[in-house]
């Protein structure tokens, strides 16, 4: 999401003039004593009812006196409710004497979240009008997002695959595999016989942003192009890595993964970059599919 390039100023502004109360500092920052919100959006991942999140507060000159920040929740334009969504920890912040940053907190309630639907709260500071700074306001959102916990096992068994690969070259399509804990990668994924039987593909799940959970791989064979387009072409191996501008994901919430995949053949060319879906199903589900349809 883009934000406007003035608020980034407002928040190097405020970097700066703590900078510049260093001792051995010459003062570089001589102008209003303002205060803002150092940023116009926050997202915050919301995992349970507990976490809190602090949504920082800056000013441009530090005061020799404590300073109470009023913060009040602007309902109108909020589609999140205080005491449903989300709990405001107090309705004011406490600049202390010297200091230039602050933070109010904010806890999100997972279980009043709903998955693939943000909620927002518009945050705005009670303050004197000499101690606003027209170009940047005193308002600020806080999307609440909810996330699910990162667990590998969740990922791990049964998968029904989805692939465009297979609309071009696979017509009668159906692939029913399983994921299996990739043992040298505590966050890695062995997806057996992916596409066709005999080749298996690594991926890791990366879990570091919850608000970013990607997946990543290394370059690696995809197929024998005997196996998939019934003659030897190259060297025989169609290879696959991740191809720019489409990032591949996961969802917790939902057990799924969308890989992104390029494949080529060496000293032959691009066969093409494909979406695959793989959705993690129960065994029973698996077994009812095997069963009904042979798969």
């Amino acid at each position: 999401m883009k934000r406007p390039a003035s608020k980034y100023a407002a928040a190097a502004l405020c970097l700066l003039a703590a900078f510049s109360c260093g001792k051995e500092q010459r003062t570089l920052y001589d102008g209003p004593d303002y205060i803002m919100f150092t940023d116009t959006l926050y997202t915050f991942g919301v995992v349970d009812n507990e976490e809190c999140f602090e949504v920082p507060i800056c000013a441009t000159r530090p005061s020799s006196r404590d300073r109470n920040i009023g913060v009040e929740i602007l309902v109108k334009k909020s589609d999140a409710v205080n005491g449903c969504h989300f709990i405001l920890e107090s309705s004011t912040a406490v600049l202390p004497a010297g200091e230039l940053t602050t933070s109010v907190k904010i806890k999100g309630i997972a279980d009043n979240i709903s998955i693939n639907s943000d909620v927002r709260a518009v945050l705005k500071l009670v303050i004197p009008q000499e101690n606003v700074w027209d170009m940047y306001g005193t308002e600020t959102s806080v999307e609440l997002r909810k996330c699910c916990p990162f667990s590998r096992d969740s990922f791990v068994g049964y998968m029904l695959v989805s692939s465009a690969y297979a609309l071009d070259y696979l017509p009668d399509y159906k692939r029913l595999i399983r994921a299996e804990a990739d043992k040298d990668d505590e966050y890695g994924l062995i997806l057996k016989n992916f596409m066709y039987d005999g080749y298996d593909i690594r991926i890791h799940l990366c879990p570091e942003d919850r608000l970013n959970p990607l997946i990543e791989y290394e370059e690696q064979i995809f197929a024998g192009t005997d196996v998939a387009f019934g003659t030897k072409y190259g060297d025989g191996t169609i290879r696959m890595y991740q191809p720019k501008g489409y990032a591949s994901f996961y969802s917790s919430c939902e057990n799924f993964i969308a890989l992104y995949t390029t494949l080529y053949v060496k000293d032959v060319g691009t066969v093409g970059t494909y979406t695959h879906i793989l959705e993690r199903i129960s065994d029973g589900e698996a077994e009812r599919l095997m069963r009904e349809e042979g798969m």
